[in-house]
């Protein structure tokens, strides 16, 4: 009993921040009085405003406090960045009421009041069992010798191993991963490399403090060279990512160090780096819809390029601003199942199952494209609640809904974030250069707020392999740098 005990407060140690308590604290009331309050038009307001200061808070001490990182604290600034300040972004941009409110979401305001008066208990719940787990996702390390030679190989590694997958194919446009054309096979190198480069960058830029004026610049430009491939994968992938690069780079630093000239310099080149990629990829995208099907990346960069200049860029301008004023309304869907649950049953775990299947490698379970064939989870959650079939923004939090209504909304997240607690607790004893890897994996699959849950199952798959890759080359740096000290004393 005395060892179970011990094996618990290692697991979990309780902190007791002020700020962190005193977020919990405004979660908790804000989502209780908007969860009772009929005044819908004003609560609409101070529900979003009062979310959307948790995700910037949260984010502004995710950059400056390493030790703020956990998986509960990362998911509760998600939630509050994508539901909270995406809803007040819609809201004020004039979508609040009437038939530009219906052009975003079907869901009546006070459905709307309630989920995100749900998502702020939610985000209590999570804020306060991070203050209960004491292994942090991106723990201050001493970066030796032998890990920061394994950071710049693994830098070198992954860049290289992604021009090769763009160059045969098997990485295309917004991650598109097919083995072969006209496959549903997943190409195993790009699926790891989609998993990988994220955090391979946040691990670089943490580490690049420690290194040699040569290795930090050389770690610089491996950065740079893989941002420059990631902006062909997605938005949010890109913008992720360089949050969680500013978080590399920053959280050794402090709160302070953001505010001195040089750093401000950084954010801002960074700010102004993402903001060109994001609309580069827009830009791509929307050539998606002018080429032939299956045209490469080069043709989809030319195209995208031609409409960022002349004539064509007013027009990639206005799509542009439509799209950010009501593609950041994601809690339209989350409102519209919580709605759809006031008549209809939860289905007991079907996303579930389908999740799972999803992340089980095809060749140890053949068959699983039996489950798939289902289709993607709005495919099978609108029709079980009465909802019209459409492309839902999908989270854990929809999923859990879907499968266990307001329970699921609980359960779900929760569950997810002691899984990658636990799975943090197994990688402890690795390097350094494993564990930042594997953190920052996590870190990134949690800010993205729209992962499915099947991307969760994965996250831990392949940060699994990854983080065991970089320990055996951990291994073989070390082995080699003890072969060449024990051949220099003999000689």
């Amino acid at each position: 009993m005395t060892d179970r005990l011990n094996f618990l407060s290692r697991f979990y140690v309780q902190t007791n921040s002020p700020l962190m308590l005193a977020m919990v604290a405004l979660c908790m009331l804000v989502g209780g009085i908007g969860s009772l309050d009929s005044d819908v038009s004003g609560m609409i307001w101070v529900t979003s405003g009062t979310l959307s200061a948790v995700g910037i808070i949260g984010l502004i001490r995710l950059i400056s406090v390493a030790e703020f990182a956990t998986p509960w604290s990362v998911l509760a600034v998600s939630y509050g960045l994508a539901y909270g300040f995406g809803a007040l972004n819609t809201l004020l941009s004039g979508y609040s009421a009437g038939l530009d409110f219906l052009s975003v979401t079907y869901a009546s305001h006070e459905s709307v009041v309630r989920m995100m008066s749900l998502l702020l208990l939610l985000c209590g719940v999570l804020f306060f069992l991070s203050e209960q787990d004491s292994k942090k996702l991106v723990p201050k390390l001493v970066v030796d010798e032998v890990s920061q030679q394994v950071v710049v190989l693994v830098l070198a590694l992954t860049f290289l191993l992604a021009v090769m997958a763009v160059a045969t194919g098997q990485l295309g446009f917004q991650t598109n991963m097919s083995a072969e054309e006209g496959s549903m096979r997943v190409s195993v190198l790009s699926n790891l490399l989609v998993s990988a480069m994220p955090a391979v960058v946040a691990t670089g830029l943490y580490c690049a403090k420690s290194m040699s004026a040569k290795s930090r610049t050389v770690t610089y430009l491996l950065v740079l060279g893989i941002m420059l491939i990631l902006m062909t994968q997605g938005r949010r992938i890109l913008m992720y990512t360089a949050v969680i690069g500013i978080m590399g780079y920053f959280s050794t630093l402090g709160l302070r160090s953001l505010l001195r000239p040089k750093n401000l310099v950084v954010l801002v080149v960074a700010a102004f780096v993402v903001a060109l990629g994001a609309k580069m990829f827009f830009a791509m995208r929307q050539a998606t819809y002018e080429l032939p099907k299956g045209a490469s990346i080069f043709e989809l960069m030319e195209t995208g390029a031609s409409k960022m200049v002349g004539d064509n860029q007013d027009d990639l301008d206005e799509k542009l601003k439509e799209n950010r004023s009501t593609r950041t309304f994601i809690l339209g869907y989350a409102a519209e199942i919580l709605f759809a649950l006031e008549t209809r049953e939860p289905m007991g775990g079907d996303l579930m199952v389908l999740g799972l299947a999803t992340a089980v490698p095809t060749t140890i379970w053949p068959g699983k494209w039996k489950i798939m064939a289902q289709g993607a989870e709005e495919a099978i959650c609108n029709p079980a609640l009465g909802m019209p079939a459409y492309d839902g923004a999908n989270t854990i939090v929809t999923a859990g809904m879907c499968d266990f209504g307001v329970k699921g909304l609980f359960g779900y997240p929760v569950l997810f974030a002691f899984m990658f607690s636990l799975a943090m607790f197994v990688v402890l004893k690795l390097d350094v250069a494993s564990r930042l890897v594997f953190g920052f994996g996590i870190v990134f699959a949690l800010l993205n707020a729209e992962n499915v849950l099947t991307a969760f199952f994965v996250v831990l798959r392949n940060g699994a392999i990854i983080a065991g890759l970089v320990w055996v080359l951990h291994l073989l740096v070390k082995a080699h740098q003890r072969r060449s000290r024990l051949y220099a004393a003999t000689r």
